[in-house]
């Protein structure tokens, strides 16, 4: 499986060199697995900075062509990274859930009288 970020800096470099080297030195800041892709996208903007990356994505050729040469649609790409970030959203929360369940609240306010 090739390395998506290599090939979309590989796009971007092609296109606009100096773009791509902004965009490097800002990715050092988040680490390459799901938490750090879940900071990104969250600190960027959320489905709206990934909408505006599947629209360059679309609309330059160079980039274009690069996901094509990879058989990679941009919006599949987007909706699976969207599905995973949502999914694990909720895993969160039924954690938060079942670390914190209401009747042990009520317990603990029954033990406050």
């Amino acid at each position: 499986m090739p390395n998506l970020a290599q090939i979309a800096m590989t796009a971007v470099r092609a296109v606009r060199p100096d773009i791509a080297e902004k965009a490097e030195k800002e990715l050092n800041n988040y680490t390459a697995d799901k938490e750090g892709l879940q900071k990104l996208v969250r600190d960027k903007g959320g489905e709206a900075f990934l909408n505006k990356a599947v629209d360059f994505a679309n609309n330059a050729p160079r980039v274009r062509a690069m996901f094509d040469k990879f058989g990679i649609n941009p919006n599949t790409l987007k909706d699976n990274v969207m599905k995973e970030l949502q999914s694990n959203n909720q895993s969160n929360n039924v954690k938060q859930k079942n670390e914190n369940p209401a009747s042990s609240s009520l317990e603990r306010l029954k033990k406050l009288r």
